[in-house]
Order: structure tokens, then sequence, then C-alpha cells
């Protein structure tokens, strides 16, 4: 169980875009291309269990997008050259989850403007695995002391007994989940 991180995260905010296949456009700014999407704010929630044996599907934490101003409206990532002509061919293709995967392993910060910045159209086919992507900066705040202390307490009392009663419950679980994974299976080839 991993409710103490959904504490320890209840104070923080982070800024940044979610990549949506409407949502983006390319610029290009001093020699450099960019993906420009629109600014907002989230916060990272877990789900309540991590199990990457027996229940592997909503592990990883999701980004909700809340509420709330920022200063500016546009962040622009720093995209490479290749993946800029790429998307201004009409023949060309680019998927949003490796769009997002190439700003990740980048070094550059993104920018919250771009001066001199030409927009340029994409023509590409843009395919979205999912409705958006999306990438977050830092968090904007750390967790105050008392939400560390009621995190720790959370821990302690809620996740160290609930994930002991969920490994205990996991050989009974076995047998109804893999029946309902083998019954998707057969849906899906017919």
């Amino acid at each position: 169980m991993q409710s103490h991180k959904n504490v320890e995260e209840m104070g923080r905010v982070y800024e940044g875009s979610r990549l949506e296949k409407n949502g983006i456009a390319l610029y290009s700014a001093g020699g450099n291309w960019y993906l420009a999407a629109p600014a907002a704010k989230f916060r990272k929630s877990y789900p309540l269990f991590h199990d990457s044996v027996l229940l592997t599907e909503n592990n990883e934490p999701e980004f909700k997008k809340v509420q709330g101003t920022l200063q500016y409206s546009t962040f622009y990532f720093r995209i490479s050259e290749g993946t800029a002509a790429c998307l201004r061919r009409t023949d060309g293709y680019a998927n949003l989850e490796d769009l997002a995967q190439e700003i990740r392993s980048g070094t550059a910060k993104p920018l919250s403007s771009l001066p001199g910045g030409v927009r340029h159209a994409i023509v590409a086919h843009i395919q979205a695995p999912k409705n958006a992507v999306t990438l977050v900066n830092e968090p904007t705040t750390t967790p105050s002391m008392a939400t560390k202390m009621l995190s720790k307490a959370d821990f302690v009392l809620l996740d160290i007994p609930g994930t002991v009663a969920y490994n205990v419950a996991i050989p009974f679980m076995a047998p109804f989940v893999f029946f309902r994974e083998f019954t998707n299976e057969e849906n899906e080839f017919h």
C-alpha cells in the first residue's frame, strides 16, 4: 500500500503541460525547435496498491489537473531538429508518448516565453496512445514537517498492516485475476 505517498503529496503542486493531439504547436527560435503546450497546475496521485506481479495495471502515479492560475500560459519544450522536420512533413508521423520521452530525456528546462519565436504548421500524423501525456516540472512546494510526520504515521498505521493483509490475500485473489485475464484475452481473439 502507498497511501502515505498521497498524504505526502497533499500540499504539493506541480507546474507543467498536458500534451494533447490538438493542443500542441511547433515553434523555432534562435536555431532551436520547440514544442509548445498550454501551462497548467497538477497534483500527483498514487494508486492505493502498487503490485507489479499480480495486478500490473494502473501502477503508475497519475497527474490530475487542478484549478489555479500561472503567471504564464504556455511552456515551450525543446525538441530535436529531426523531430521538428518530421512534424513539418505531410508524410511524417509522431507519437505523443515518444515526443514526451524526448522532452524528458533532454537537459533543457522548459521556457515560459519564446521571444522571436516563429510558429510552424504541424502537418504530420500525430498518434496519441492515451488521451494525453503529462509533462511536469519539479514540485513548486515541499511538504511541511507536519505533513511528513502524518505521512510516516500513515505508513506505520495503515500501509504496513494493509500490505501484510494484501500479501496474505494474494493466494485467494490469484485464481480470480487469472480467470479474468484469461477471459479478456479470449474475447480479444474473437
